[in-house]
């Protein structure tokens, strides 16, 4: 079965540290979306920050893995995944797009796409063998049909993000 930790240091590195694009943002977790996150106490007790700035505290690690293993990874089940590399890709898309990642990755599994992991979406995904440069191919599609108007901006990060992971994991 896959490991959160293992995953989770992936994500982390594609989230980066602190920035200040639309308010403040923190390994990926936006004070404008999680006002009460715990880590706020943290950050802005050691403020002014550099951009990209990863804050050196045990306790704040420990409150990012914490949101992330409750907001994303058991959401999708991760510790059920039983290919470490298609968990960690699998969970890297589902921070980054959120249910569109499963609707999209039930859609090339052949199933009814409601955007939530169940057991069935994992059986699919543990029986579907080492699927992931067919994950690969599926996440790039997805952000080419996203990236319109506003969004369009976001596409050549979005694939530099999916790519350097494939990359990584391949």
């Amino acid at each position: 079965m896959a490991d959160f930790l293992t995953s989770q240091a992936a994500v982390l590195h594609n989230e980066g540290g602190y920035t200040l694009i639309d308010g403040d943002t923190y390994r990926g977790i936006a004070r404008r979306f999680f006002p009460d996150w715990e880590g706020w106490k943290i950050i802005d007790r050691l403020k002014p920050l550099v951009q990209g700035e990863i804050i050196q505290d045990r306790k704040l690690d420990d409150l990012v893995n914490a949101f992330y293993k409750a907001n994303f990874w058991d959401k999708m089940k991760g510790d059920g995944v039983q290919n470490q590399a298609i968990a960690t890709y699998c969970y890297d898309w589902y921070v980054n797009a959120g249910g569109n990642a499963i609707k999209s990755i039930q859609h090339m599994l052949g199933l009814q796409q409601d955007g939530v992991c169940g057991e069935q979406t994992l059986a699919a995904l543990n029986a579907a063998g080492n699927i992931l440069q067919l994950l690969h191919s599926r996440r790039i599609v997805y952000y080419q049909h996203v990236a319109t108007g506003d969004h369009s901006k976001y596409l050549a990060g979005w694939e530099s993000r999916a790519n350097g992971l494939y990359e990584a994991l391949a």
